[in-house]
C-alpha cells in the first residue's frame, strides 16, 4: 500500500480533491473533510444576535474566526484506491468512516 504523503503529487496532477471543507455530510466525505464545529458556530451566532438585540451596534461587534475544527477520514474510499494513513493521523481524526 502507498502512503498518503507519497501520493500527494498524484492527487495534484490528476486534479482530484482529497480534502473537502465546509461541513459536508459524512456520507459525502470522499477521502478527508475538515470543517469547523457547527454547534459551536451556532452558539456564537446566538451570542451575536443577543448582543444586537441588547442594543450594541453590529459595527462594534468584532469578527470572529472558528477556533475548533473537526476532521473526518473515509477509510473505505482510501482503501479502495490503496491509500493508507499513519496511525497517528487517524488517532487525531474526530470521525473515521470504516
Amino acid at each position: 500500500m502507498t502512503s498518503v504523503y507519497s501520493d500527494l503529487g498524484f492527487w495534484f496532477m490528476a486534479r482530484l480533491r482529497m480534502l473537502y471543507g465546509a461541513g459536508l455530510p459524512l456520507i459525502f466525505v470522499p477521502i478527508m473533510a475538515a470543517s469547523y464545529r457547527h454547534p459551536e458556530r451556532y452558539r456564537r451566532a446566538a451570542d451575536i444576535v443577543d448582543k444586537v438585540l441588547r442594543g450594541i451596534k453590529p459595527s462594534d461587534i468584532p469578527v470572529e474566526q472558528p477556533t475548533t475544527f473537526e476532521l473526518a477520514v473515509n477509510l473505505k474510499t482510501a482503501k479502495a484506491i490503496r491509500l493508507t494513513f499513519p496511525p497517528a493521523f487517524l488517532a487525531r481524526a474526530d470521525v473515521v468512516i470504516e
